[in-house]
């Protein structure tokens, strides 16, 4: 099953890199930001599911 998650893309110093894309375009986006500048980025889940004593609930 393919990752439909929405990642936001942000660096450390600048904040986010633009809105929530794909898992592709945010690495694309750190690597291209990380390359221009020397900051340090990643991405992350816009929404995730977590499980709490046994229970599904949704956090975003």
């Amino acid at each position: 099953m393919p990752d439909r998650r929405l990642w936001m893309p942000r660096c450390r110093t600048c904040g986010p890199l633009g809105k929530p894309t794909g898992l592709d375009e945010a690495v694309t986006s750190c690597n291209r930001h990380t390359n221009q500048t020397k900051h340090q980025t990643a991405w992350y889940p816009t929404h995730a599911q977590i499980i709490v004593k046994g229970t599904p609930n949704d956090c975003e």
